[in-house]
C-alpha cells in the first residue's frame, strides 16, 4: 500500500485529485508531516502554472540538483495547473525492474505495455482490459502444466 502524505489541500486541483484518489484500496492518503526516516518514492506537487514555474526554476537552482529526477508538466486534466514530479536520479523502469529481477533472484521477465519497442507485449492504450487477457493467455498453460506436475 502507498501511504501519501499531505500538509492540507491548498487549490482546487489537489482537492479534486484527493477525491478522486482517495477511493483506491492501494493508497492512504494521511494529512500530516512526512516523518523523519520515511522511505519517499517521489513528491509531487500541482500548482498554478506561474507558481509552478517559479517553484520548478528555483529547484533547479539547488545544491545537488543532479542528484535528482525534477520534472513539470502542465495538466491535461487540470487546465491552468501543473506538475513538478522530484524523483532519485536513478528513478527509471528499467532501474526498478532490475532491482526487483535481483530481489527475487529472476533471470527471464516477460514486459507489458503501451510503448512500442519498450516493452516484450505491446499493449494499445485503448482497451484497459486487453492486458488483463494477453496475461491470462500467456499463462493459462502455465498454470495447468504446474498442476500437471504437482499431481504427479
Amino acid at each position: 500500500m502507498l501511504v501519501i502524505y499531505y500538509n492540507g489541500l491548498r487549490n482546487e486541483a489537489e482537492r479534486k485529485i484527493y477525491e478522486h484518489m482517495r477511493k483506491s484500496p492501494y493508497r492512504n492518503y494521511v494529512n500530516r508531516r512526512l516523518p523523519e526516516q520515511e522511505n519517499v518514492i517521489y513528491f509531487m506537487l500541482i500548482q498554478e502554472q506561474k507558481k509552478a514555474e517559479r517553484i520548478y526554476n528555483r529547484l533547479l537552482k539547488l545544491p545537488n540538483v543532479e542528484d535528482y529526477k525534477i520534472l513539470m508538466y502542465d495538466s491535461t486534466d487540470y487546465p491552468g495547473y501543473a506538475y513538478i514530479k522530484i524523483y532519485h536520479k536513478d528513478a527509471t523502469r528499467d532501474h526498478m525492474l532490475q532491482n526487483l529481477m535481483a530481489l527475487l533472484n529472476m533471470e527471464k521477465k516477460i514486459t507489458f505495455g503501451s510503448i512500442k519497442g519498450k516493452c516484450d507485449v505491446y499493449v494499445e492504450d485503448s482497451d484497459k482490459n486487453l492486458m488483463v487477457k494477453k496475461l491470462k493467455r500467456c499463462f493459462e498453460s502455465l498454470d495447468c502444466t504446474f498442476i500437471n506436475i504437482v499431481q504427479k
